[in-house]
C-alpha cells in the first residue's frame, strides 16, 4: 500500500486500528467535520457508543451491513453480502436509485456483475488511487 501511496501521491489513513505505521495516518471514515463541510451543517461531535473502541467517525452513521443491504450494486470491493432481492426495491428499472429517505443522489447507472470484471486488491487500489488523484482529494 505504501508503494501505491507514493506512486499516486495520495494519503492513506485508517480508522479504529490499534497500530501506528509511518506514512499512514489515523482519520475517521466519516468524520463530523467532513459531514458538516459537505452538507453545510453544524452537527456536534458526539458518540452513540455504537462505534468500535478506537473509531472516530460520526456516531449517527449507519453501516451498510446494518440496514438490510439496500444497495443492489454488488460492487466487487464491497464487504456487504448482497443476496437479497429486496435491494432491488431501491432502484428504478433504468438502474438509477429511487429518490427516498435512504438515498438522495443524482442518477447514476448501477454497476452489475455483467458490466464489471473481477479485480484483485492491487487493481482495485490502483483504480481508487487514480480516481482520488483525478478528483484532487
Amino acid at each position: 500500500m505504501l508503494e501505491l501511496k507514493n506512486k499516486y501521491k495520495v494519503n492513506i489513513s485508517t480508522c479504529a486500528e490499534p497500530f501506528n505505521i509511518e506514512g499512514i495516518s489515523k482519520e475517521a471514515c466519516l468524520s463530523v467535520a467532513a459531514i458538516n463541510n459537505m452538507l453545510g451543517t453544524n452537527i456536534p461531535e458526539t458518540s452513540t457508543g455504537k462505534q468500535r473502541a478506537l473509531c472516530s467517525c460520526y456516531g449517527g452513521k449507519t453501516d451498510l451491513l446494518r440496514y438490510d443491504n439496500k444497495c443492489a450494486s454488488s460492487c466487487i470491493y464491497c464487504y456487504a453480502h448482497h443476496n437479497n432481492n429486496k435491494n432491488l426495491n431501491y432502484y428504478n428499472e433504468d438502474g438509477t436509485l429511487k429518490d427516498n429517505p435512504f438515498t438522495r443522489t443524482t442518477a447514476e447507472k448501477v454497476l452489475t456483475k455483467e458490466n464489471t470484471k473481477k479485480l484483485n486488491f492491487d487493481e482495485v487500489a490502483s483504480k481508487v488511487f487514480d480516481l482520488v488523484n483525478r478528483l484532487g482529494i
